[in-house]
């Protein structure tokens, strides 16, 4: 039942949010509320999210993810789909070795660190990871994180490159005022409330973000329906999110937080060099430019990478880097359930023995 303390926090969080994105700060509209909300939750001002607000929100994120799963971008690389897929394996399987050691050595409790390291699209793993029954705080704290560090890294390396230094710096609350089609807005919406209640009656983990992806990708791929989601609604579902997320942090998840942090920054880095690496493999040997392999490499900030090759000119080749993105989405969506679940068996026979 909304109070007026209710809706006070929310319009605050908000307002946190349009604050930093203002700032061009990545994943502000959800790091915002997110931020805010663990100020409320420190000072017993609490809000429980209802779980239908956050099958609805799985259901919009799965959209925006599966309309980048576009065939016409991969069919001209199918040719080369061992590298592209060898690429994300390697990225993924580094990845969840950085997460099986955290919590090998104690630093986060179990399959946490195998979800928080995991290279996909961040709120989803998000998701995801609590559909599976893990804590999402720290799950979110870890993959925001690397989203922040990567996005800025990446638009370091843009500048530094002399490739794209001017990258459009407008803000979400700008787009809010985009005009959009109203039929497909309405058409976007009706196929929301479709997913959403098939992902909840299937009874799979995360089934209204999977269910969504797939529904996403068929209407993408044979042009039926065009799936369009105004941003305004896009960022009060990151506001329902974050608030959801913020509010479960507590001085106990903090203090885990705040002691794992330097481990998790290390690790974070080790994967960013990892990525330069297997990046300059793929300047050597199919003389891509330097940019366009690093942002085809790096583990983290889809929207940033996407934005960073748009304002390249031409410069960057963008089916190199999407494809090599969509790739890695899709093994993490389709491969991290298993990999978490065998890493988390793994810790826990180990320490049982």
């Amino acid at each position: 039942m909304f109070s007026f303390r209710v809706v006070m926090i929310y319009l605050i969080c908000l307002c946190v949010g349009v604050l930093l994105d203002s700032l061009h700060l990545p994943a502000a509209t959800l790091l915002g509320p997110m931020l805010a909300a663990i100020f409320f939750s420190f000072n017993k001002w609490r809000v429980k999210t209802p779980k239908s607000s956050i099958y609805l929100v799985q259901s919009v994120i799965g959209i925006m993810a599966g309309k980048v799963l576009n065939l016409t971008i991969l069919l001209p690389y199918l040719s080369k789909w061992w590298v592209f897929v060898g690429v994300a394996l390697l990225v993924l399987i580094a990845c969840q070795g950085m997460g099986y050691g955290l919590a090998r050595l104690r630093i986060l409790p179990g399959s946490t660190a195998i979800w928080g390291c995991a290279p996909g699209g961040a709120s989803a793993m998000v998701l995801m990871a609590e559909s599976y029954g893990n804590d999402p705080s720290l799950v979110a704290f870890m993959q925001y994180l690397r989203v922040v560090m990567v996005s800025l890294l990446a638009a370091a390396v843009a500048h530094f490159l002399s490739l794209a230094p001017n990258i459009d710096q407008t803000t979400h609350l700008q787009h809010w005022l985009d005009n959009y089609s109203l039929l497909s807005v309405v058409e976007t919406l009706f196929v929301i409330g479709i997913a959403t209640f098939i992902g909840v009656k299937s009874r799979l983990p995360a089934g209204c973000f999977l269910v969504s992806i797939f529904v996403s990708a068929l209407c993408v791929n044979t042009g039926s329906l065009v799936l369009q989601i105004p941003t305004w609604l896009l960022d009060i579902c990151y506001l329902v999110l974050g608030v959801s997320i913020g509010m479960r942090f507590d001085k106990v998840i903090v203090k885990q937080a705040l002691f794992a942090l330097p481990k998790i920054l290390l690790s974070i880095s080790a994967l960013i060099v990892l990525c330069g690496a297997v990046a300059a493999i793929l300047v050597f040997w199919f003389h891509v430019t330097p940019l366009t392999a690093y942002l085809a490499t790096t583990p983290g900030g889809l929207n940033v990478v996407t934005a960073i090759a748009l304002a390249s000119r031409g410069e960057v080749n963008l089916g190199f880097v999407m494809s090599m993105q969509i790739v890695r989405l899709l093994l993490v969506v389709i491969l991290a359930p298993q990999m978490a679940s065998f890493a988390s068996d793994r810790f826990s026979r180990h320490h049982e023995a």
